[in-house]
């Protein structure tokens, strides 16, 4: 089943996002171009919020993240349908310690589950409860795609 996409709209436009973006990098926008593979000028006016026949194409978003080390456009557009990315846990390399991730992601499944029933048995829910659930429930998505990505990395490739 597919969530529902939250639509907040952001105080600048994607170009001025990405423009920032690159602007604030420590390299110069010249080195970012020459990296990707493609002009200075292309490159600066597709992130030009002004030149409107000008378009920063999807296909350098990724390259450009990872030539950037830094993942302000994604929290851009993220932050623009209402989600939030996390970093994966490290995978395990032994098949113990993916037993061991399996039960501590089952722990924190134990520990929302405690924390929303300790919350909700007055009925109301205040804030810090709600942090506190928010926290758990982040931990434990983080663990079962740590899990999930632990299983994917020992699947056999044919």
């Amino acid at each position: 089943m597919m969530g529902k996409i939250t639509n907040r709209q952001p105080e600048e436009t994607l170009k001025e996002a990405l423009q920032a973006w690159a602007k604030a990098a420590p390299m110069t926008l010249k080195l970012q171009a020459d990296l990707l593979g493609i002009p200075e000028s292309t490159l600066a006016n597709a992130l030009n919020p002004n030149i409107d026949n000008m378009h920063y194409h999807l296909r350098w978003l990724i390259p450009h993240t990872l030539l950037l080390g830094d993942l302000g456009a994604l929290d851009y557009l993220e932050a623009c349908v209402g989600r939030v990315a996390f970093p994966l846990p490290e995978v395990p390399e032994c098949v113990a310690d993916l037993q061991a991730e399996l039960a501590r992601t089952i722990k924190e499944f134990g520990d929302v589950v405690t924390t929303a029933g300790q919350a909700l048995e007055d009925g109301r829910i205040l804030r810090n409860e709600v942090k506190r659930i928010e926290r758990e429930i982040h931990e434990l998505v983080r663990q079962a795609l740590g899990f999930l990505q632990s299983v994917k990395d020992r699947m056999e490739r044919f």
